[in-house]
């Protein structure tokens, strides 16, 4: 692939892979199901949704055998889905290095495609890897709604990386009934709490300026 330290593009997207899934990691409970598709497709066993660890196992153990079956990898994916328990955000990360092979026809799921991502999915990536991927290669249907990504074989751990939300931050505006804005009197006021993921950390005056607590989902 021309990145030094890796002589295929199987390992290369094998150890991005495995960064990717490390960063969601960071942010809290995180569940992995993976699709992975050549002439044919698969998914990992019993369809099951894995951890963090065992996600990157069974990518560490997959192995480049030809072909880029979209069609078989979206039916695949379309078909093998149940949401998991208590999942917050669901994202899809199709990843390849050639354009939809001959036999493979992913227009012809571009309906029912479309229809699980607007049900079941926050944001779709597709990216393709290398020089073998054009922008009318089968990808574009993969993207809905948006556009693919097409990349170096050097910048794909960067924005695989990229997509990863690492910290939550914003501006508390506290108003009122009716839209206005309500000013604290002359003696003073505070916010007593805030929610996160359902659970309210309160706050008075005296706590510490800046607090930092674990959410439900396991980030800080």
């Amino acid at each position: 692939p021309g990145v030094p330290g890796y002589a295929t593009r199987i390992a290369l997207a094998q150890d991005a892979v495995g960064n990717l899934i490390d960063g969601y990691d960071l942010l809290g409970n995180l569940n992995v199901k993976v699709v992975d598709f050549a002439g044919t497709a698969a998914e990992t066993p019993d369809d099951a949704w894995l951890d963090a660890a065992d996600a990157k196992s069974y990518i560490a153990g997959l192995s480049a055998n030809g072909g880029t079956h979209y069609q078989n990898a979206i039916s695949d994916t379309i078909n093998g889905f149940e949401q998991p328990e208590g999942a917050t955000q669901t994202l899809v990360y199709f990843i390849t290095d050639g354009n939809e092979n001959s036999g493979s026809n992913v227009a012809a799921l571009q309906g029912p495609w479309e229809s699980f991502v607007d049900a079941n999915v926050d944001e779709v990536f597709a990216i393709g890897v290398g020089g073998g991927v054009n922008l009318s290669g089968g990808i574009e249907v993969v993207a809905y709604p948006g556009e693919p990504t097409l990349i170096s074989d050097a910048d794909l751990e960067a924005t695989l990386l990229g997509t990863v939300e690492s910290e939550i931050s914003g501006t508390i505006k506290v108003t009122g009934e009716g839209g206005t804005d309500i000013a604290f009197g002359a003696d003073g006021g505070y916010i007593q709490s805030i929610e996160v993921n359902g659970v309210a950390r309160p706050y008075s005056p005296g706590d510490a300026a800046i607090q930092s607590f674990t959410t439900a989902l396991g980030a800080e």
